[in-house]
């Protein structure tokens, strides 16, 4: 029994290894794709043009972000445009619709109100904390 046990646990082994081996790897293709969309925030980004640029099909470059980040690629592009507009609000005083153009977001109303959905406080509130925190 107990070599009858070996043998199945050395199979699924086996199995398990040829399964990642033969897997294909977005990583290349993710990777090139994330640089692009950090390298390019500011500017409307679209599917299409992302996955032109990084030679991925649009399956891949959504699967590929679902497995490395747990996320769409559109969520992906909102997060990092809200990360760099946390940035540009702590660190400049530039006014809300230039962090907004800066970012990406098609209008300033749209800005404030995808950063209160995403972070539960106004640009201008966020800006006041992290005034008061640096006092």
């Amino acid at each position: 029994r107990i070599s009858s046990i070996v043998s199945v646990a050395e199979m699924l082994a086996k199995f398990l290894l040829l399964e990642n081996l033969l897997k294909p790897r977005f990583d290349f293709g993710i990777h090139a794709a994330v640089e692009y969309i950090n390298d390019n925030l500011k500017s409307g980004l679209t599917l299409t043009e992302i996955t032109r640029r990084c030679g991925l099909s649009k399956n891949i470059l959504y699967r590929g972000f679902l497995e490395e980040f747990g996320m769409t690629v559109g969520k992906y592009i909102t997060n990092k445009r809200i990360e760099k507009s946390e940035e540009l609000l702590s660190e400049t005083g530039l006014p809300i619709e230039e962090i907004s153009l800066e970012t990406g977001f098609s209008s300033a109303a749209y800005f404030a109100a995808t950063f209160k959905r995403y972070k539960g406080i106004s640009p201008l509130k966020f800006r006041k904390t992290r005034q008061k925190d640096e006092i």
